[in-house]
């Protein structure tokens, strides 16, 4: 069970009738044998300060991504312990099977490359919602490749931030324009650009000198279906979900807690 399902859950249970605007599902039926118990993934991602971690676990599977590339200088002495410890224990990929594995002592990233392929679009369409900037992301490349290519923009960039680069991977910044030299691998990978870039006036890629397919878009990610470079922006924001009649009981029993004022 995921903790967005339980609410709805015990809801449904208790006679009500779940509002649409609330997320997750009603497990009950599965719980009652009346319909199969969905296999929905889950996603989590940390939540102090460093570079980004995030993970998906569908069935007894478990991938973790590490942004260990991105750039940082921890704040003070206690940051810098578990930065430290981060680096020391965690890889930029990790695949666990949680079944016989539940302690995720043993990697299975590089064995099972078709699994982290399964996998990881949970966590990048979640990440895509977040994201600011212009995306440049690399997918399908064949293990052992090399990708090269470059953008022309109308404005030169603030700056960049990695996207789950390797160590090998170079991204340079020279006025409007933008050049990468990619190494080849299953795991979607790229950069961000911050600031009023504008739109992209050129785009050219090469996968070991033969010419690759470059998509440019905004929106949701495109499926590449082979090796590809994909050149979006972000996605218009998703409209609020309507405000919910406030319970003036359930308010009364959150001030007393001291959760709200």
């Amino acid at each position: 069970m995921r903790l967005l399902d339980l609410s709805p859950t015990l809801f449904k249970a208790a006679g009500g009738e779940v509002p649409p605007s609330w997320q997750g599902i009603d497990l009950m039926p599965a719980w009652t044998g009346a319909a199969a118990l969905p296999r929905r993934p889950a996603f989590a991602q940390h939540m102090v300060t460093g570079p980004l971690r995030a993970a998906a676990v569908l069935g007894r599977q478990k991938l973790i991504l590490f942004n260990d590339q991105t750039p940082f200088a921890p704040a003070n002495r206690y940051d810098e312990r578990f930065w430290t410890l981060d680096l020391g224990r965690m890889q930029r990929v990790e695949l666990y099977d949680l079944a016989r594995d539940p302690r995720e002592r043993s990697n299975q990233a590089a064995a099972r490359v078709a699994e982290v392929d399964r996998l990881q679009p949970v966590i990048h369409r979640q990440l895509d919602r977040q994201l600011p900037g212009l995306r440049v992301f690399a997918s399908g490349l064949p293990s052992g490749s090399r990708l090269r290519g470059s953008l022309t923009l109308d404005r030169p960039p603030t700056e960049w931030f990695p996207y789950f680069l390797a160590a090998g991977d170079r991204v340079e910044l020279s006025g409007t324009r933008v050049s990468f030299d990619l190494g080849g691998e299953t795991l979607e990978k790229g950069f961000v650009l911050s600031g009023d870039v504008g739109r992209v006036q050129r785009a050219e890629a090469d996968l070991d000198g033969a010419p690759v397919r470059v998509l440019l878009g905004a929106g949701d990610p495109p499926a590449s279906g082979g090796p590809a470079v994909k050149i979006r922006a972000p996605g218009r924001e998703r409209k609020a979900a309507p405000a919910q009649p406030r319970d003036p009981e359930t308010e009364k029993r959150l001030r007393a807690l001291g959760y709200i004022q």
